[in-house]
């Protein structure tokens, strides 16, 4: 979660992506949506643009207000002190109401073209996960758990791989002091690695302000300066530091990269 924040939270000069969100498809009686994101630290160095990763994944029974808002209340609570985020989803009016309550400061844009055909061909792709029909009969609820499970990981090793120069992924001009040799890496104890993993995902990048929106790499666009203050709109008190910090440890209970909820 750590990463999707800074690639998507606002600050000075820095790039940043849209938190998109669609339900992909479904299994049975069980629904699944994706968090996506543009990772800013890095390019592909195939395609030169931002890698799009999958970061939260919300299987839910139903599909209603109660039952979305209760998601993004969770995503919400990570992004506390980082407000003015943008986010974007399909045409889905439930998931949109629910959006705009769990975070009523943010941007919220509506995707014409549809999220769903990438986030299917990428797990199938990637992990072997069988789409359409043969689904229902083919796949049990746990293995989904699993291979979405596997997909996070694997994304977190990708990254790996780009501190220390290797696979398709490069790290951005800003972030190469992060950058050591494939020895140095290896001769890390595995405390300190976890350790420089989370000072990498935690810097925010210098760059000029622009927005990446969802999935494709095509939609860039300035970010306005005020950073989407109305005129005359003042900052609203911070939170209690000691109840933001209690609320933040209970929720830190629960694994954020692949909540869970069932209904029905």
């Amino acid at each position: 979660m750590a990463d999707m924040k800074r690639s998507c939270s606002p600050g000075p000069n820095d790039v940043r992506s849209v938190m998109t969100f669609e339900k992909t498809f479904n299994l049975t009686d069980v629904h699944v949506t994706a968090a996506v994101y543009k990772n800013v630290a890095m390019l592909n160095s195939r395609t030169m643009e931002h890698p799009g990763f999958f970061e939260a994944f919300f299987l839910h029974g139903n599909s209603d207000f109660r039952v979305f808002t209760q998601f993004f209340q969770h995503i919400a609570l990570e992004f506390a002190d980082s407000p003015n985020s943008v986010l974007g989803c399909d045409e889905e009016r439930t998931m949109r109401k629910a959006m705009a309550f769990a975070f009523p400061d943010a941007g919220i844009l509506t995707y014409n073209r549809h999220l769903r055909g990438n986030c299917v061909n990428y797990l199938t792709d990637k992990i072997g996960v069988p789409h359409g029909p043969k689904m229902r009969l083919l796949w049990l609820f746990i293995q989904l758990l699993e291979a979405l499970n596997d997909l996070v990981h694997g994304q977190s090793k990708e990254i790996e791989r780009s501190l220390i120069g290797r696979g398709d992924l490069m790290l951005q001009e800003q972030f190469l002091m992060f950058r050591m040799t494939a020895d140095a890496w290896q001769a890390l104890p595995g405390g300190k690695r976890k350790k420089h993993m989370s000072r990498f995902t935690k810097r925010i990048q210098d760059a000029n302000l622009q927005i990446s929106r969802g999935w494709e790499g095509d939609l860039l666009e300035n970010a306005p300066k005020d950073k989407g203050r109305k005129p005359g709109q003042k900052s609203k008190k911070a939170p209690d530091t000691h109840t933001q910090k209690e609320l933040t440890e209970n929720i830190a209970k629960v694994p954020l990269h692949l909540v869970r909820e069932s209904y029905g």
